[in-house]
C-alpha cells in the first residue's frame, strides 16, 4: 500500500483541484486490480473507454488512473468498502458515464474527468459510509440528538442540544457525524454520510442523483448521522444540466436536523425539461 495524502491550498489545474478530494491520508492500492471488462471506441474518437459490465466490490482504498473515459454499465455496482473507504477514478481524458441504474458508491469518492453523465435511475453515493459513533472520529454531543456538520444538529430533548457544527464552510471536505440511536431495548449507532468530489473539464449531466446522506434512525427521540460532503467543481467554465438535484445529504429521525456541506463551484447550470 502506498500513502495518497490529498489536502492544501487549491491551484488553477485539475491535478491541483483534485487535492482536496480526500478529507484526510489514506492508504491507496498501488497496484489496484483490473476493473475493465473491455475497451470500447469513445464516440467522437480518442483514447479507448473502459467498460465496466460486472458488479464489483473492493476491499480498501483504490485509484485508477485512465487514459480514456470509464463507462459503468446499466444495473451494475462498482464500490469500495468499509465504511470511510476511498475510490477515485481518474481520466485522461474522456467522461465518466453512469447508464441507467449503475451505481457507483464509496465513503470518499473522486471522480476527475473531462465530463461526468449519470443517467435516470443511476447513482454516485457515498451515504451513511462516514463517522460512526466511536470517539475518536465522532463530534458534538454524544446523547440521542441529531448529529451536526454544516450546521448544529437538531435537539428533541430540550436539554441538551445537537451535534456541534464543524467543517470549512468555503472548501468542505469533511466526514458526515454518525449518532447513537437509542431504543428500549439496544443501543445502535447510525453513520454519518462520506465525500463525492467531482472535477470536471467540460460538462455535468445529471438525470440520476449524486447523494451523502447520514443514516437515519429508528424509533422516536433517536438522533440521526449527519450528511457528508458534496463537491462538483470545474477548471473552467462548465455546463451542469440536470434532471435531478444534489441530495441535500441530511438523515431521517426524530432529532433529525443534521445537516451537510455542498459546494459547486465554475459551473453554469441549465435543467433540463422532466419527461
Amino acid at each position: 500500500l502506498g500513502q495518497a495524502c490529498m489536502g492544501g491550498a487549491v491551484g488553477r489545474g485539475l491535478a491541483s483541484l483534485a487535492l482536496l478530494a480526500l478529507a484526510s491520508c489514506q492508504p491507496v492500492a498501488v497496484d489496484p486490480p483490473a476493473i475493465c471488462d473491455a475497451l470500447v471506441n469513445a464516440t467522437l474518437g480518442g483514447a479507448l473507454v473502459c467498460l465496466v459490465n460486472r458488479t464489483r466490490t473492493l476491499q480498501g482504498n483504490y485509484r485508477f488512473a485512465l487514459l480514456g473515459g470509464l463507462r459503468l454499465s446499466a444495473g451494475v455496482t462498482l464500490e469500495c468498502s468499509p465504511a470511510l473507504c476511498a475510490l477515485e477514478l481518474s481520466c485522461a481524458t474522456g467522461e465518466i458515464e453512469l447508464e441507467p441504474f449503475a451505481t457507483l458508491r464509496g465513503g470518499n469518492i473522486t471522480l476527475i474527468a473531462d465530463g461526468v453523465s449519470v443517467a435516470p435511475g443511476a447513482r454516485v453515493s457515498a451515504s451513511a459510509l462516514g463517522f460512526d459513533d466511536s470517539p475518536n472520529d465522532y463530534y458534538g454531543d454524544r446523547h440521542a440528538q441529531g448529529a451536526g456538520h454544516g450546521g448544529t444538529g437538531g435537539s428533541c430533548l430540550g436539554f441538551n442540544a445537537g451535534g456541534a457544527s464543524y467543517g470549512d464552510a468555503t472548501e468542505p471536505n469533511a466526514f458526515g457525524s454518525g449518532r447513537r440511536s437509542v431504543g428500549p431495548l439496544f443501543w445502535k449507532s447510525v453513520r454519518g454520510g462520506g465525500v463525492v468530489s467531482i472535477f470536471v473539464r467540460s460538462r455535468v449531466q445529471l438525470d440520476g442523483l449524486i447523494e451523502a446522506d447520514g443514516e437515519s434512525a429508528i424509533g422516536l427521540q433517536l438522533g440521526g448521522g449527519s450528511g457528508g460532503t458534496i463537491v462538483v467543481r470545474a477548471t473552467d467554465k462548465a455546463v451542469m444540466t440536470r434532471r435531478q438535484d444534489v441530495s441535500q445529504s441530511r438523515s431521517q429521525g426524530a432529532c433529525q436536523q443534521a445537516t451537510a456541506s455542498v459546494a459547486v463551484r465554475g459551473l453554469f447550470f441549465t435543467r433540463a425539461a422532466r419527461n
